[in-house]
């Protein structure tokens, strides 16, 4: 093949790719459109999130407890570990009472 053929054949190529760029460009700016519209309609969410973050972050800091007594910490801890024990011994002893009242034969099983 000759030179004329190989440069037809270049431009033919260049000219289906410099095509494809746009119509994918094109495509991405058609996308990027609706994702601005969306961004738009949360745009009220957004703000009341951020100041949502912003109230959070202005919150005082905890002051240290380092000069307390380190016995009433260790009473509190261990009466919070009961009452979470209870809490699921509790709901323990519920699951057990209802598995107790159920019916295998009932139509829900079948």
């Amino acid at each position: 093949m000759g030179f004329w053929a190989w440069l037809g054949i270049w431009a033919v190529v260049g000219a289906f790719s410099c095509y494809v760029f746009i119509f994918l460009g094109f495509s991405l700016y058609r996308k990027g459109r609706g994702v601005l519209a969306e961004l738009e309609r949360l745009q009220p969410q957004l703000d009341a999130l951020q100041a949502a973050l912003n109230a959070v972050a202005e919150r005082p800091d905890i002051e240290s407890d380092l000069l307390e007594n380190p016995v009433t910490k260790v009473i509190g801890r261990l009466a919070f570990i009961r009452q979470r024990r209870k809490r699921q011994d509790a709901r323990e002893h519920m699951l057990i009472a209802r598995l107790k009242r159920s019916k295998p034969n009932e139509s829900r099983f079948k």
